[in-house]
């Protein structure tokens, strides 16, 4: 089975912008590393991992600005207004990259479920087909077996009539006391009949 080429570049998931005094080579160093881990494969993954990327970006950034609201020298926080936004914002960020990874996850899952299921169905049809193949190859076996075995006693016939005086009618004696007719004898019944 062939592995599915890889997404190179993420789809923009929205708006989304890096600020002017935010480091844009770290940030495409930080894609490069998110594409380069999860690999994805389908649109959707993609979708995943950009939002991962951005969640984790956008957390970042709320950490740095949550530190412009403390006091550098006594740690005191200097706006309590906007550190508690940048907090929850924060709490945000970091929710919506683990929601992202378990959906990236669980999508996964469900495919590598989905392929064993089909690679499973494949191996049980195969040995299915197998067990036909066998059982069709036993049946000629059998088949091969009494016909060798009937050759054999025909043989076996032809040679002791022709070597045996009286085989024939002991032959057929021996018929008759089983029940059973010769060819000669349903022919002769059958010209009585008609």
């Amino acid at each position: 089975m062939s592995s599915p080429s890889v997404i190179t570049e993420l789809p923009q998931n929205g708006p989304f912008h890096l600020l002017t005094f935010e480091d844009t080579p770290g940030f495409e160093a930080l894609k490069r590393a998110f594409l380069d881990e999860h690999r994805p494969v389908t649109v959707t993954e993609a979708i995943l991992v950009n939002a991962m990327l951005e969640s984790h970006w956008l957390a970042q950034r709320t950490r740095g600005l949550q530190d412009t609201c403390i006091d550098g020298t006594t740690g005191a926080v200097t706006n309590e207004k906007h550190y508690s936004l940048y907090m929850r914002c924060h709490s945000t960020h970091l929710r919506a990259f683990h929601k992202s990874l378990t959906g990236l996850q669980k999508l996964r899952a469900e495919k590598r479920k989905a392929d064993l299921g089909l690679e499973a169905q494949k191996v049980k049809n195969e040995q299915h087909e197998m067990k036909k193949q066998k059982h069709y190859w036993d049946v000629m076996k059998k088949d091969l077996e009494t016909c060798r075995q009937i050759s054999l006693n025909t043989m076996q016939n032809i040679k002791a009539r022709a070597e045996v005086p009286g085989f024939e009618a002991e032959y057929d004696a021996q018929l008759a006391k089983l029940g059973l007719t010769t060819k000669e004898d349903s022919k002769h019944t059958a010209a009585q009949a008609a």
